[in-house]
């Protein structure tokens, strides 16, 4: 046997334009296209001898880092048959009436002789899935029922309940209990197109035939056996039906781990596509396959049906399993007509505000996480990302009054800096909630400042465009130096006192304590780096070098915290390459003008190792 799979990329937004000028749009539209493409595909079977298996595959990973809310569901339909009856079938699907609404990708198919291996397993992987292995097998039959006849002779009748069926049935149900369950689980429906209305009739014409005798029989002094009246009913029912409706052999059925959690699944499934009528759901333990049961057709559940079937040989049974040659009916359980099996043999359709575990055609792009700012989720429940790399160019947020642009600007930069580490400036932070951020944990304000070196850089590096010196302050050291201002101690120039002559700011050192004493409580960590953007090979770059040091890993070897560190390491490492004669020369330089590349080097020997990211997320 040939294999043709497909994969369900996306499901549809059927409230998009493009789907109000198609025929039969929305959701009741699209369920009614349901019903003509499983016509389709029973004509087509019944000539080329295919059969159809539709999969939900709800994957609950073990890793929940790599886990992908709204994306655990995988939905595949795959059809077997020969090869050369699958030629066709790439036209039958592209043509369907399913096809100007759900995208189906197709996979190559294989044959059992061939050197391909198409089979779910490697079709899983493609997706970066393993294929699973399942404990416990639940499938749905119909219900079977015995009556004791009413003649006093010790019959029973046999018959099936009849059904009516939930034309909107969708599986959402059965979609939002996988959900809820959170567990590895699939859902699958066999199709197998046959023809058994005239076989049925065979098979019926002769219990038929003494129940309508014992009806019309007057003579005989037993009690009238109305149960007999409505077995005959129920049989000339069943050949109505199948005479009327193309059919199937289905197995309706769920492989999961644990069987409380195959049966909810299950009768989701069962319990949304019925209004009237029961089923009967039979579990079974054992190692399943995803694929299981497959080859040999519907054949490998035999065994299974015959513990919930009616016992075969009981006396005086009208119609049973195989008590006589002439009549075989154990594929009734699990024959279903084409209005019966459509509500288990349907693709997503779902209205809008409606979402499960497979993103429709809207739902915002796929991005990666790591190297994503989380924005909050859309109107469908769609977690929403923002790349990095797309920080440098500009954003426009806009809104109404009260529509959270301020909430939303805060939530950004906050999460730039908490969860990714990147700093950002506000400019003429006049409203409250912008001066606020200063107070969040981790925050600091960043201050453009004017720094000695910043006028040596631009006279010594050749054809530099802008040099801009930040730093960052504690709220706290902000505070005091801003009450010493105010107050004057700040001033450089000098007083009189008391009849001598004093300068404010020298008077505040003597009375200051030694910075070098303030080690041992001195916590945290500075980041002391620099960001070039340029042209390298004719390409636009942007470099970050940066060193961060620690201020108690400093006291603990120096004796002071990491500004003294950051600052004496490299006035050390300056003397040594004068002293070593790697830097020399007449007059006085500054270091951009030496060669940097040993002093470089002796940074990461001596304390103060620098890292380079040549693709930092940036903030204008």
């Amino acid at each position: 046997m040939a294999e043709l799979w497909y994969r369900l990329t996306q499901l549809p937004d059927l409230t998009l334009n493009k789907y109000a000028s198609l025929e039969g749009n929305g959701v009741d539209g699209v369920i009614e296209k349901h019903i003509a493409f499983l016509r389709q595909l029973n004509r087509k079977g019944i000539v080329s001898g295919l059969s159809y298996h539709l999969f939900y595959l709800y994957v609950a990973p073990e890793d929940k880092s790599k886990d992908t809310p709204g994306h655990r569901l995988q939905i595949y339909l795959m059809i077997r048959g020969t090869a050369d009856a699958l030629d066709n079938v790439p036209a039958l699907i592209s043509a369907s009436p399913l096809a100007d609404f759900y995208k189906l990708e197709s996979k190559l198919k294989h044959s059992s002789t061939g050197d391909n291996s198409c089979n779910l397993k490697n079709v899983l992987a493609g997706s970066g899935i393993d294929s699973p292995i399942f404990n416990t097998c639940a499938l749905l039959t119909k219900t079977e029922t015995l009556l004791p006849a009413g003649n006093g002779e010790g019959e029973d009748y046999y018959m099936l309940r009849e059904w009516e069926m939930n034309e909107d049935g969708r599986l959402y149900n059965m979609c939002k209990m996988m959900e809820a369950l959170n567990h590895t689980a699939l859902y699958r429906v066999d199709l197998y197109p046959v023809e058994k209305s005239v076989s049925l009739r065979e098979s019926l014409r002769k219990p038929m035939s003494i129940l309508r005798k014992r009806q019309d029989d007057r003579s005989s002094n037993s009690k009238r056996d109305y149960d007999g009246k409505d077995v005959l009913d129920s049989y000339e029912d069943l050949i109505e039906k199948y005479d009327s409706s193309p059919h199937f052999i289905a197995n309706v059925l769920v492989l999961a781990n644990g069987k409380e959690d195959a049966v909810s699944i299950l009768d989701a499934a069962g319990s949304e596509s019925l209004l009237k009528g029961k089923y009967n759901i039979s579990t079974f333990s054992s190692n399943f396959n995803p694929v299981c049961f497959l080859d040999g057709e519907f054949e490998g559940l035999e065994n299974m049906r015959e513990r919930m079937v009616v016992k075969k040989g009981r006396p005086g049974l009208i119609v049973c399993r195989e008590d006589t040659a002439a009549i075989n009916l154990n594929y009734l359980p699990t024959l279903f007509s084409l209005e019966e099996i459509a509500p288990f043999f349907r693709l997503p359709a779902l209205y809008d505000g409606e979402i499960i575990q497979m993103a429709k055609e809207t739902a915002p792009a796929a991005v990666c996480k790591k190297g994503s700012l989380f924005l909050g989720k859309d109107n469908n429940g769609y977690d929403v990302f923002f790349p990095l790399s797309l920080l440098p160019k500009h954003a426009f947020v806009s809104g109404v009054p009260g529509s959270g642009k301020m909430n939303t600007m805060h939530h950004i930069t906050s999460s730039l800096w908490k969860d990714h580490g990147i700093p950002f400036l506000v400019l003429e932070p006049a409203k409250q909630e912008y001066r606020a951020l200063a107070n969040d944990p981790g925050m600091k304000d960043m201050y453009l400042l004017h720094h000695e070196e910043i006028e040596s850089l631009a006279k010594n590096i050749p054809g530099v465009k802008r040099i801009r010196f930040f730093m960052t302050f504690g709220q706290s050291y902000l505070t005091h130096m801003k009450c010493l201002e105010n107050v004057g101690m700040l001033s450089t120039k000098p007083i009189n006192y008391e009849g001598k002559e004093i300068v404010p700011i020298q008077f505040l050192k003597a009375l200051l304590p030694d910075p070098a004493s303030l080690g041992p409580r001195t916590v945290g960590k500075t980041n002391i780096g620099c960001i070039f953007t340029g042209t390298k090979d004719g390409k636009k770059k942007t470099i970050y070098i940066y060193n961060v040091c620690d201020h108690q890993e400093c006291y603990k070897e120096v004796g002071s915290q990491a500004i003294s560190y950051t600052t004496g390491v490299p006035a050390m490492i300056g003397t040594a390459l004068v002293i070593t004669k790697q830097w020399q020369g007449k007059g006085v330089f500054n270091v951009e003008e030496f060669d940097p590349d040993p002093y470089m080097d002796m940074l990461n020997k001596f304390g103060l190792p620098w890292v380079v990211d040549e693709n930092p997320a940036t903030v204008e």
